[in-house]
């Protein structure tokens, strides 16, 4: 939330933190309550701290309207809507997301943009009932948007318990928790213990800081974004510190101007989803490097934005 309502008066997060608000503060839109969240520091690997910007939320308890457009429930229902039956009411106000028509659409873009020399490996299997669902109706775009308006949503959320609550996300006839599914900037490396640990089918969210952005070379003749390392001060039970490094690979042009053109206005964070690898290497006597790797096929795949 932008702005919030302080008595009689609409404020921004500025005016918020300039004036030393805290309290009184409501939503502008529905006159829920809601909380100022202070600035704070967050450490990356290579020492450099950021500061997170400040920003309303909604207070403890309380809920906003049915039709506040802050409404995460509205927000679901408007995605609903047009999804064309991949997010599909069941009972009780919440949605079935059907992640196998994700993966059937990005094992298809997969096949059409990575040419023979490409060495990412991903699953083949997947739900032949789906896969003729989707064949036959030819629903690619609506699937992607799909996604990526949940994307969107979930990134502006602080946790994954919000959306658990609306959309139940199903693969192969099995239930997939969101924190299997979304992993925030410091949850890489328990996307990579999950990955590593289970042979998992379905793809995965990852959100973080935009470190580089890899141009084409000879090894390599496409993008890849390179997401800021965590700092990580404290050994493993094996004596080592390990350290998430993520990279994703893009292969479709689209995707490669928009994540720059939106870098030169200042966002540098980024959230995709992907299959994903893992590979765990060790450096010197003490450093594990936990790598991450997914790709990018089409431009709906990627949300940038700034905390």
């Amino acid at each position: 939330m932008p702005k919030a309502k302080y008595f009689n008066e609409e404020i921004t997060i500025e005016d918020a933190r300039n004036k030393g608000i805290t309290t009184n503060l409501f939503c502008v839109c529905c006159k829920a309550p809601i909380s100022y969240v202070g600035p704070f520091k967050r450490i990356y690997g290579d020492n450099k701290v950021t500061i997170v910007r400040d920003y309303f939320k909604l207070a403890n308890t309380y809920t906003h309207d049915e039709n506040c457009k802050y409404n995460t429930d509205g927000r679901v229902k408007i995605i609903a809507r047009d999804s064309d039956d991949i997010l599909k009411s069941i009972d009780n106000g919440k949605y079935n997301f059907r992640m196998n028509l994700i993966a059937t659409s990005l094992k298809k873009l997969r096949k059409e943009q990575v040419d023979n020399e490409s060495k990412i490996t991903l699953s083949d299997d997947v739900n032949k009932q789906k896969n003729q669902e989707y064949e036959s109706n030819g629903k690619l775009k609506s699937y992607l948007s799909t996604m990526n308006k949940i994307l969107i949503l979930r990134s502006e959320i602080e946790e994954n318990k919000e959306l658990s609550t609306l959309v139940q996300l199903e693969f192969d006839a099995e239930n997939i928790s969101w924190n299997k599914f979304y992993y925030s900037t410091d949850e890489h490396i328990k996307c990579f213990k999950y990955v590593s640990g289970n042979n998992i089918k379905h793809p995965v969210c990852i959100e973080g800081k935009i470190k580089v952005i890899k141009e084409p070379n000879e090894k390599f003749k496409y993008h890849s974004v390179v997401l800021t390392r965590p700092y990580i001060d404290k050994v493993d039970e094996d004596g080592f510190k390990s350290i998430p490094s993520v990279e994703v690979a893009v292969y479709n042009q689209s995707a490669v101007d928009y994540i720059k053109a939106e870098v030169e206005k200042g966002n540098d964070h980024i959230a995709f989803y992907s299959f994903i690898t893992v590979k765990e290497n060790e450096y010197g006597k003490n450093i594990k490097y936990l790598n991450i790797k997914g790709s990018i096929f089409h431009k709906k795949q990627v949300h940038v934005y700034s905390l």
